[in-house]
């Protein structure tokens, strides 16, 4: 959230120094290319940050519902679970892949809802489970 609102104030800021820059003949080539790659910059940040705010894993009694980004929803069976194993990032979470090595989703622990998903994942997909939490297993612990 944090992140979308600077990118969004700093897309406004160089949107209007392009504007009050624009037809003026003394305006530096240098600075209005400094400005439209910020404008740029600061435009992807919006959206890579809504896109991580639409990713969603939802747990229900017999399923998950995942979305990844702007992906579409999807359904995810405990039995499609075949291995979960370590994220590698400094938020620490994990990847769940199917039998294919598929990734069926990724989470991390700064979600809400974190600890929850690991509980149902303890009750429904046991054996995936107890293979990452187990010293020696994926997460190497």
């Amino acid at each position: 959230m944090v992140a979308r609102v600077v990118a969004v104030a700093g897309f406004l800021v160089a949107a209007l120094l392009l504007l009050a820059t624009a037809g003026r003949d003394d305006t530096e080539t240098g600075f209005l290319i400094a400005v439209v790659v910020f404008l740029v910059v600061c435009a992807l940040v919006v959206v890579l940050t809504i896109g991580l705010a639409r990713s969603a894993v939802e747990a229900f009694p017999d399923h998950l519902r995942v979305r990844s980004g702007f992906g579409q929803w999807r359904t995810v069976s405990a039995s499609d679970i075949a291995t979960i194993e370590t994220e590698a990032s400094r938020w620490s979470g994990f990847n769940a892949r199917d039998a294919r090595r598929r990734k069926l989703f990724a989470v991390f622990s700064v979600y809400a809802g974190f600890r929850e998903l690991c509980a149902w994942l303890e009750q429904h997909a046991p054996g995936p489970w107890g293979a990452y939490v187990a010293p020696g297993g994926p997460t190497k612990r």
